[in-house]
């Protein structure tokens, strides 16, 4: 853990902070006694700190969090498994990542096709099966569902979408 650097989401836990304010008004300090840098993340910054910058104290809280965080898991653990209602609703939703990406080749702008794409899909004339399974779908679903496909190109990372509610 020496030369690594710990997101500051996991320094505020180890130091009972319920954000990570304080944490980020510290870095900021010209003479701050933390080593940091910023990452990016799911739509903006975040910081992370060299390890071996932090407190002797907070560097063996750390230590033991992450030695209790591997023995969590038990033995006989099973994934959650995936039932058929999500796997037909993930390829319901892959008809409709590729009904989506393939009306984009016929216009100029994404957001004029995706609009002209969700009002035909929408009015449940376009994808009758998809449209009478998951009902209507705002641009922001429709956004999430491609960008999942673009990632992985299979239905399996649309049962992610389902099952978190957001992007793994």
């Amino acid at each position: 853990m020496g030369n690594s650097y710990i997101n500051i989401k996991e320094i505020a836990q180890a130091k009972g902070l319920k954000s990570t304010r304080s944490i980020r008004i510290e870095i900021n300090k010209p003479e701050s006694k933390y080593i940091s840098r910023e990452v990016k993340v799911n739509g903006g910054i975040s910081y992370e700190i060299l390890f071996s910058s932090l407190e002797p104290e907070l560097q063996q809280k750390l230590r033991e969090c992450e030695t209790k965080s591997t023995a969590i898991v038990p033995l006989n653990y099973k994934p959650p498994t995936v039932t058929d209602k999500a796997r037909l609703k993930a390829n319901h939703r892959m008809n409709i990542v590729k009904a989506a990406l393939e009306y984009r080749n016929k216009y100029q702008t994404i957001k004029e096709t995706d609009t002209e794409f969700l009002d035909l899909y929408n009015s449940g004339l376009y994808l009758l099966k998809a449209y009478k399974f998951l009902g209507s779908i705002s641009i922001g679903t429709l956004r999430r569902y491609i960008q999942a496909y673009k990632k992985t190109g299979n239905a399996e990372s649309l049962q992610a979408v389902d099952f978190y509610g957001k992007l793994l």
